[in-house]
């Protein structure tokens, strides 16, 4: 079970594609009651300890490692069972992304076992058929977007709100 208040690692699109994405989101939370959520690919979720002791850590693996920006590719869109995977944008699992994640694993501990990266675009426990209807209603015209910054957020899964709370570019 996740813990209701946490930290995660975020890569998060700019530009066209986070507009894109944040409007799609904006106007599928207002239609089906959802949480408003800042569109993002989760590298590591769930984990504990206080924020000056996670922005260290955060700056310890940058400074550890050459992390250089890496596209992150954005597939179809799928659907499942799980409250925060509802519906979403599967990710290619690629090299850099495999990397990146590894390398904050040695930072930041999470329970997961797999990683399975997505960008969400709905929260909630929605039917099939509404699911089935969005994926043909909603296009997925981004493809990709270029991960050259890392943010640390904080999640208040009881109140479903979540906050940035640092970022640290990549190095070119």
């Amino acid at each position: 079970m996740r813990p209701s208040q946490s930290y995660s690692l975020w890569l998060m699109p700019k530009g066209k594609v986070l507009e894109g994405l944040s409007k799609i989101i904006l106007n599928l939370s207002a239609k089906y009651s959802t949480p408003v959520f800042l569109p993002h690919v989760t590298l590591v979720s769930s984990f504990q300890g206080n924020e000056k002791k996670n922005i260290k850590n955060l700056n310890k693996l940058l400074s550890s490692k050459s992390i250089r920006p890496f596209k992150v590719i954005l597939k179809n869109i799928s659907y499942s069972d799980k409250f925060f995977r509802s519906l979403y944008i599967d990710c290619k699992k690629n090299k850099n992304l495999v990397y990146v994640r590894d390398e904050a694993l040695r930072f930041f501990s999470c329970k997961e076992k797999t990683y399975m990266p997505h960008l969400s675009l709905i929260y909630g426990e929605l039917n099939h058929y509404d699911k089935q209807q969005i994926i043909s209603d909603v296009s997925n015209s981004y493809k990709q977007f270029l991960a050259d910054e890392l943010f640390l957020a904080y999640n208040d899964e009881q109140n479903l709100k979540w906050e940035i709370i640092e970022s640290v570019k990549l190095e070119r």
